[in-house]
């Protein structure tokens, strides 16, 4: 008996589920909301207002938006 031939068919993507894209925008906004209230606080603590707070924003958006792309690769492809 032979084995079956390979399929021409390339390999279906994972089929992009809403609930999954609604809970990486709130992985987004969480991040930043996260990081920029540790920077505020952190700015209280030494006294170099605004720049912690503006750092941690800069952390939250960009490790959030990473977070993003990774899931839409995942979904969307490359």
């Amino acid at each position: 008996m032979s084995p079956k031939p390979a399929s021409d068919k390339p390999p279906r993507k994972a089929q992009a589920n809403p609930l999954a894209m609604a809970g990486a925008a709130m992985e987004l906004g969480i991040a930043i909301a996260g990081l920029a209230l540790v920077g505020w606080w952190l700015d209280s603590k030494f006294t170099t207002t605004p720049w912690l707070m503006m750092t941690g924003l800069a952390m939250g958006l960009i490790g959030g938006t990473y977070n993003i792309w990774k899931m839409s690769r995942k979904y969307f492809g490359d």
